[in-house]
């Protein structure tokens, strides 16, 4: 049991965390590297910021979750993942199959992704359910990064950690 514990900027790579109990747990700015969350209770669990690769949320309890600004590359989920009422705003997919999971079109036009991204139900950058924000073709690590910190900015999320700066132009901080 990790209830409301506090891991803010911690670096978590390859940690085995299956069926954790981490209800209201603070991991804003995280870094979750080939973590096992398998059936975790991460309700109202706040992550804004984190860097989701290679995480395994499949049974996951994502409920009320604070997902502010992640960055989600090669996440597993399944259809009993619960993302119901979390909050994705300004948040990134890639890489990532969201077939049988349930995610609400208000939760993706809130996030970004481009053709690497597969939408519930299966469907591609053809589908009329496509986000007209999100790039159809798979883009490369330096187009990915800049279109989806500009389609932040353009949203007036800013990330932690970054300047304020025009949407064509976001530096980190040194």
């Amino acid at each position: 049991s990790l209830w409301r514990a506090r891991l803010e900027g911690a670096d978590l790579w390859n940690t085995r965390l299956q069926r954790a109990f981490l209800r209201e747990a603070r991991l804003e700015g995280a870094k979750l590297l080939s973590v096992r969350l398998e059936g975790a209770d991460l309700t109202s669990a706040r992550l804004a910021g984190a860097y989701l690769q290679e995480v395994r949320l499949e049974g996951a309890d994502l409920r009320w979750a604070r997902l502010e600004g992640v960055n989600l590359i090669y996440v597993g989920l399944s259809a009993s993942t619960s993302l119901q009422e979390a909050i994705l705003q300004g948040a990134a997919w890639r890489a990532t199959d969201l077939s049988d999971v349930t995610v609400s079109s208000d939760q993706l036009n809130a996030t970004f992704g481009d053709g690497s991204v597969i939408l519930p139900g299966g469907k591609g950058p053809d589908s009329p359910n496509w986000p007209t924000h999100w790039p159809k073709e798979i883009l490369g690590g330096k187009a990915y990064y800049p279109d989806w910190r500009d389609w932040q900015a353009s949203i007036g999320y800013t990330p932690p950690g970054r300047s304020i700066t025009v949407a064509s132009e976001i530096l980190p901080l040194p």
